[in-house]
């Protein structure tokens, strides 16, 4: 009988890290049970793409959304909360789930929680980015529940002396459809600037006094794409698509804040990237991590906060002449080791 792995996906970078493990687990035959955010369209719409629009699909409310405070959203939300962690735990045993796949956020702690009362294993997935700090779920995952986390690079393992295994870069493996270009006709070799689901105004306003021209912007949520338009109208603009890769394929140059997307970038499409931190995401890892990140891609670092319009010309045009290094597809490893965790329970 296959093994069957519950794997979390939280929207962002979170759901692009549940994407690529999805897809190491089923090259070995393993059932798939991905856990959403009621509401996240953006995720559902991810997972069917690699998946299958009938991807199963189970559902488990956040207790706190990006930039939301933990106490008040708690107050708010604890009972709905506690009620999804229970039913989760329920459905994992329904489904015969072997084991359960964090890939960070505190909706995967709340899964962890779930999996610990369905008596299911977990194996958590620190970022990419984290190569300096440790994320929160993740450390306390490892610390207070004994939980193995896998790691992208091998600095990361002072982070987590007891229970940190190497397993490579994880990330979302290129679609093998072919393009012929871009799309809309727009012609190759733009800069593509990546703001994420949320959005990056702080970046945003700084791209737009450069003297860049052939630019590719996705604004995310917090900036309207027409607002940008009208200021530079020659740039192709848009919020969201289900299809970056296509934008990624042909770019020159990708700059994007520190996260899953520059490695994406970077070692899925080979990329010159600039990771350009970005000081207003207080919760997520913080310069000196975008500093160490950019120097294991061979990209550029540039401080949003401390940056001129011509700083980050200048990065572009500096990064266009670095190339990011060949690296192993982490994948593979992080599904072995969730392997070995579910035949354990099994054995047990």
């Amino acid at each position: 009988m296959a093994i069957v792995a519950a794997v979390v996906a939280s929207g962002g970078g979170h759901t692009g890290y549940a994407v690529a493990v999805g897809e190491a687990l089923r090259r070995r035959g393993a059932g798939l049970v991905f856990v959403v955010e009621p509401g996240d369209r953006w995720s559902l719409e991810r997972i069917g793409a690699v998946f299958g629009e009938d991807a199963p699909v189970v559902f488990l409310p956040r207790l706190r959304g990006p930039g939301e405070g933990l106490l008040r959203a708690a107050a708010g939300r604890l009972g709905r909360v506690s009620a999804g962690v229970l039913r989760l735990s329920r459905v994992l045993r329904r489904l015969g789930v072997d084991v359960v796949v964090c890939t960070g956020s505190n909706h995967s702690l709340l899964a962890a929680l779930a999996a610990r009362l369905a008596g299911v294993p977990v194996v958590c997935l620190e970022a990419a980015d984290r190569v300096a700090t440790r994320s929160r779920t993740p450390a306390l995952l490892h610390d207070v529940l004994g939980v193995p986390v896998a790691l992208h690079w091998p600095v990361q393992r002072r982070l987590y002396p007891r229970r940190g295994v190497v397993v490579g870069p994880v990330y979302p493996r290129p679609p093998r459809e072919a393009s012929d270009g871009p799309p809309g006709g727009v012609e190759p070799g733009y800069v593509l600037v990546l703001t994420g689901s949320v959005g990056n105004p702080r970046l945003v306003r700084l791209l737009v006094r450069t003297g860049l021209e052939r630019v590719v912007l996705q604004t995310g949520r917090l900036t309207p794409p027409g607002l940008v338009s009208r200021l530079r109208p020659g740039w192709r603009v848009f919020r969201f698509t289900g299809r970056l890769w296509e934008w990624v394929r042909w770019a020159s140059v990708v700059v994007s804040h520190q996260g899953l997307g520059v490695v994406e970038a970077a070692l899925g499409y080979g990329k010159p990237v600039v990771v350009a931190y970005n000081p207003d995401l207080y919760m997520t890892s913080g310069w000196e991590d975008s500093v160490l990140l950019a120097r294991l891609l061979n990209g550029v670092a540039l401080h949003l906060g401390r940056a001129s319009p011509r700083d980050l010309e200048e990065a572009v045009m500096e990064a266009r002449g670095r190339r990011p290094p060949r690296l192993p597809w982490g994948a593979e490893a992080l599904a072995e080791l969730v392997l070995r965790a579910a035949r354990g329970k099994r054995q047990g």
